[in-house]
């Protein structure tokens, strides 16, 4: 059964373009395998509501994809080639310290579940799910979710977070142990997802407090919900070269310029963070919900694509281009590809 809570087209909706379920694996050993890598990009391309898995991308780069592959099969499919030569400098330069977060968190939160924030924190699920495997969830975590308290009342909370493996049995056993994980800056969403995990399965604060702690990328604020997961040794070559040009279109100035940051913050972690919020993203934000199958899952309900992805564009929505909601599926998958393939030995 598929109920609708806001209007998609009866071909958005057909079989073939089920969103994917959280916790079950989109491709398993050997399945599909006698699908060529460009059909089941193709098929990935063609359901814009749904984010390729980790997983997913990682064995289409087992099996030969190439950066050339998916231009290719973009532009096959109506998306032509996106402009991200900046992007890419700025994912080259990220790699290295995705690669030291989720070490950090493998490491520091043994037995965890970890519950990484979407869209922001996509790209390091991405890394944490292909070379580590332990128990984690991308959840969809847009203001318009959480932060109007939609989810506070209500069986559509509940049935939402159990969704993502979060429900009466984990939260009653006092082994069970999570780590809800964001790119910054203050922690509000993961707040907002606390108070209404409180509200849903009528717990303690102090309780939920201690059983989801909040990590962040970058806390520039000395006041919010959560905490800098690590400090960062960065490259000193960064003070002539700057590693996030794209965050500076944002911000104003140079990663040089240090003295114009007035936040007393660890600024590579700000600039890191702020790097990832501005990556492609395979949709907009989920800003509604759907039942499937008696689950319920966060969709996007906008499908514009930005071709050129390396330019903040400020608008009414976005004055400061801090948020600047950058999409474009190729590009995304493009993203993917970078990081993962930094692990994968073909």
């Amino acid at each position: 059964m598929v109920k609708e809570y806001t209007a998609f087209s009866e071909n958005e909706l057909s079989n073939n373009n089920q969103p994917y379920i959280p916790e079950q694996p989109i491709i398993e050993k050997n399945k599909n395998i006698h699908l060529s890598v460009e059909t089941r990009l193709e098929k990935i391309l063609s359901n814009w509501q749904v984010r390729p898995e980790p997983l997913e991308i990682a064995e289409l780069i087992r099996e030969g994809l190439t950066l050339e592959d998916i231009i290719k099969i973009g532009e096959k499919n109506g998306i032509e080639q996106p402009k991200m030569d900046i992007t890419l400098f700025e994912i080259n330069n990220m790699i290295p310290y995705i690669h030291k977060i989720v070490d950090h968190i493998f490491i520091n939160y043994p037995g965890y579940k970890i519950i990484f924030l979407g869209r922001d924190a996509e790209i390091i699920y991405d890394l944490f799910k292909v070379k580590y495997g332990t128990p984690s969830v991308l959840l969809p975590a847009s203001t318009s979710l959480w932060k109007d308290g939609k989810f506070d009342n209500g069986k559509l909370g509940k049935v939402f977070l159990e969704t993502y493996g979060i429900n009466d049995d984990v939260l009653v056993n006092p082994e069970s142990k999570f780590l809800l994980f964001d790119s910054g800056f203050r922690g509000s969403i993961a707040y907002f997802i606390r108070r209404a995990i409180i509200s849903q399965f009528s717990l303690d604060d102090d309780y939920v407090r201690q059983k989801f702690p909040i990590k962040l990328v970058s806390m520039i604020y000395s006041k919010g919900y959560g905490t800098q997961l690590m400090q960062f040794d960065f490259e000193k070559n960064f003070y002539t070269n700057d590693p996030f040009p794209k965050v500076s279109q944002v911000v104003g100035y140079t990663f040089q310029d240090h003295e114009f940051d007035t936040y007393g913050c660890d600024r590579f972690a700000y600039r890191l963070a702020m790097s990832m919020q501005l990556l492609p993203h395979y949709h907009h934000m989920c800003d509604s919900i759907l039942e499937v199958d008696d689950k319920i899952i966060g969709v996007p309900t906008r499908k514009e694509i930005s071709n050129d992805v390396d330019t903040i564009i400020k608008n009414e929505e976005n004055a400061d281009g801090r948020n600047a909601s950058i999409v474009n599926p190729v590009a995304a998958i493009i993203a993917q590809y970078k990081v993962l393939k930094s692990v994968i030995n073909t």
